[in-house]
């Protein structure tokens, strides 16, 4: 212990908690074995950003840990979950805080449900806002990415890592809003006279909810999701569009949203349009059968 102090004192946390679980054993180049034992585990990489940022990186980990938890394996999985996003630089405190605090498993698990590619990118932003002003709001960006990663791992993972950071929060923001809209208007829903049909390869389907409509809206951009209050009043209705696409599934095409008010049976029609419907449409590439009324 004294020639890591001597030569390595910022390792001196380690190594004391390495001697306690007798993973490390007396020896004339007690660094060495450290360092062995380290890069054999994590790989040499590693093994230098630990010796470059010091066990410090570990101290707002190791406040989480109880009675009876392993400082050592604590440090090793958080120090694992840092490998995996690409060894960013050691994140503010608050957001180890932040992280850590609702991600757990990072300390005990040596994984973290969110995503790495996503953590790496979260994590990079963290060490460009470091200095900057308004961290405390940050951190709630931060978590709001983190927490969009988690509940759509699927998409999450396909997140390419140079993808910029105002992206992925805009994703996460727009989820938010997405799940803020799907509670609000929790089993609202509403008849239609109009069963799912078929045009060609197009099948129409009316959205008899507001949790259809607000998935509908979302999938689509645009706004329809604005207009629940107008389908439960029976003012309007919504159908999407969709057409299968081999193993790719169903692909959608832009909304339809007939006003209500001619009468209740409608019929599909063979009708080319040029142009966005009631504009909930984003897309002017559209010619197939419309929904109208009739008398």
């Amino acid at each position: 212990m004294r020639q890591i102090a001597r030569l390595a004192p910022q390792l001196l946390p380690i190594a004391a908690l390495g001697h306690e679980d007798d993973l490390t054993s007396p020896s004339p180049q007690p660094l060495g074995a450290l360092r062995d034992l380290f890069a054999n585990s994590f790989g040499k990489a590693t093994w230098r950003y630990l010796v470059r940022h010091r066990a410090r990186i570990f101290n707002v980990p190791w406040k989480f840990c109880t009675e009876g938890d392993s400082w050592l394996n604590a440090a090793e999985s958080y120090l694992l979950v840092l490998s995996a996003a690409g060894l960013p630089p050691p994140p503010p405190p608050a957001i180890v805080r932040a992280l850590v605090g609702r991600h757990r498993e990072i300390l005990f698990d040596c994984d973290c449900d969110v995503p790495s590619n996503v953590l790496a990118i979260a994590l990079q932003e963290a060490d460009r806002r470091r200095r900057q002003p308004g961290m405390e709001r940050f951190v709630d960006d931060f978590m709001s990415v983190c927490q969009w990663a988690v509940e759509n791992v699927h998409a999450a993972i396909e997140v390419d890592r140079k993808t910029a950071w105002h992206s992925l929060l805009k994703r996460a923001k727009e989820w938010e809003s997405k799940q803020l809209l799907l509670a609000q208007n929790e089993g609202v829903a509403w008849e239609c006279h109009f069963t799912r049909g078929k045009r060609d390869d197009f099948v129409i389907e009316p959205l008899n909810s507001a949790a259809a409509v607000v998935e509908e809206a979302f999938a689509m951009r645009h706004c329809g999701a604005k207009h629940i209050e107008d389908c439960r009043a029976g003012e309007l209705r919504f159908f999407s569009v969709r057409k299968p696409e081999n193993a790719k599934g169903w692909r959608r095409f832009p909304s339809l949203a007939p006003p209500m008010g001619y009468g209740t049976s409608m019929k599909l029609q063979a009708s080319p349009i040029s142009r966005s419907v009631r504009n909930f449409s984003n897309s002017v590439k559209l010619s197939l059968a419309i929904i109208q009324q009739s008398g």
